[in-house]
């Protein structure tokens, strides 16, 4: 049942992107075709204003204008996707063409351009002396204005495409919304010990893939109906094998229940940001990792990239992460699916970018500034994450053998943290 889900899911991602909305738009603009004629035979030209009614001759020429302009635009259309994605994989990262592909504004352009050519060629079909479609003819003519004002709008879409301070705006925007979904503001953490120590039996995978999602009502159903404590090992967005273990539980051995835990499992070939915190956060770091090579060499997209990740660690460090069991209505807990803790967020960030900026003074002191934005907001709990992160930053300078001067500086600015004092006030963003 999991394979089939993971199946579904698949074939609707990968129908989601240029080929289900625009085939969807085309064929329903092809079939407006039908009532619009039938309107035109019901009534007749003479039912129409005059500025509607339209000549044998005319009406060809300008549909068949319409429908050639249509159909040539679409190919430009789609020849400017394709320069927009080879472009975007080069300069920013492949793994953005994902969102590309579900752009609203392509998908839109592409479907109007469509039905507008088949809407035009059946119109034309059905024209002759004896009978002129004005009302359908009317009609192609608001559509090719539709279809002139999209792709003026569609060319505005793509050059901002390429703007790279854009997407990751685009991008950081939607991990602040994922992350914001999991801090734990008011909410009360659960020990998942108790979940864990009960839970003996083990649930494997019957198949590879990344685990996409896991339906947790269905599990806490699955729970209340046989008295079961499940422990989930596997988390969203991991990589698992065939065989390798998914979760326990805490009943004895039952094919049923295991199947059913595997069912809740979405299993998927490929990674997508669906509801996957780790997903977007490789994003962004995969921008600034590219943005530091000695290829690309452009410091000021790994800095942008960095305060992105400060805004979006807000809520994580002050409130920090909700906890990952889930109880019944009777407060008897059923369910721990383990998440990304705040230390794994700030080392997934901090680590890679602080190895790859070691030679690069602006972004080594830009992180510097970032964790001392980020202590200033922080609860204890996290302020000694916060702190060994600034003793490694430290660490990395020293070992890169820069000026003693600049690595003073760098000790000077993080020294509100190497020294365990309060760091309110202590940024000094005046290097930049």
């Amino acid at each position: 049942m999991n394979r089939k889900a993971g199946s579904l899911r698949e074939t609707f991602n990968s129908l989601g992107g240029l080929l289900s909305v625009p085939g969807t738009i085309a064929l329903g603009l092809w079939a407006l075709s039908v009532p619009a004629l039938l309107l035109d035979h019901a009534f007749g030209s003479g039912a129409f204003p005059g500025f509607v009614r339209i000549g044998e001759t005319t009406a060809y020429y300008v549909l068949s204008a319409i429908a050639t302009a249509a159909i040539a635009t679409l190919g430009v259309v789609y020849s400017l996707v394709l320069i927009v994605f080879t472009l975007a994989a080069g300069n920013i990262g492949p793994r953005l063409l994902q969102r590309f592909t579900r752009d609203r504004v392509n998908q839109i352009t592409a479907g109007l351009l469509g039905g507008t050519f088949l809407f035009s060629i059946v119109v034309l079909h059905q024209t002759d002396k004896s009978h002129v479609p004005s009302l359908s003819i009317a009609f192609a003519v608001v559509l090719s204005v539709l279809s002139v004002l999209q792709l003026i709008y569609f060319v505005h879409s793509a050059s901002k495409s390429v703007t790279i301070d854009e997407e990751i705006a685009i991008i950081s925007s939607g991990l602040k919304i994922e992350i914001d979904r999991v801090t734990a503001k008011d909410e009360d953490g659960d020990d998942p010990e108790t979940v864990v120590q009960a839970c003996r039996t083990p649930v494997k995978a019957a198949r590879s893939g990344y685990v996409e999602a896991i339906v947790e009502d269905d599990l806490m159903a699955l729970a209340r109906r046989h008295d079961l404590r499940i422990d989930f090992v596997a988390r969203p967005g991991l990589f698992v094998v065939e065989g390798m273990m998914l979760a326990r539980h805490s009943a004895a051995a039952d094919g049923e229940i295991e199947t059913a835990i595997r069912d809740a499992v979405e299993l998927v070939e490929s990674r997508t940001a669906t509801s996957n915190i780790a997903f977007s956060l490789d994003l962004l770091i995969e921008m600034a990792l590219r943005a530091l090579s000695p290829a690309v060499n452009d410091a000021f997209t790994a800095v942008a990239c960095v305060d992105q990740f400060t805004a979006a660690m807000i809520g994580p460090v002050t409130h920090g992460l909700r906890g990952h069991v889930r109880c019944d209505t009777d407060d008897t807990p059923r369910l721990h699916v383990p998440g990304m803790t705040v230390g794994a967020m700030l080392g997934e960030i901090f680590h890679p970018l602080r190895r790859a900026a070691a030679s690069n003074l602006l972004v080594t002191r830009h992180l510097a500034d970032a964790l001392l934005r980020l202590d200033e907001i922080a609860n204890d709990d996290v302020r000694p994450l916060l702190r060994h992160h600034a003793r490694l930053l430290a660490e990395e300078q020293r070992l890169v053998k820069c000026l003693d001067q600049d690595e003073r500086d760098l000790e000077t600015l993080l020294s509100p943290l190497l020294e365990g004092k309060n760091s309110a006030g202590a940024h000094d963003p005046s290097y930049l």
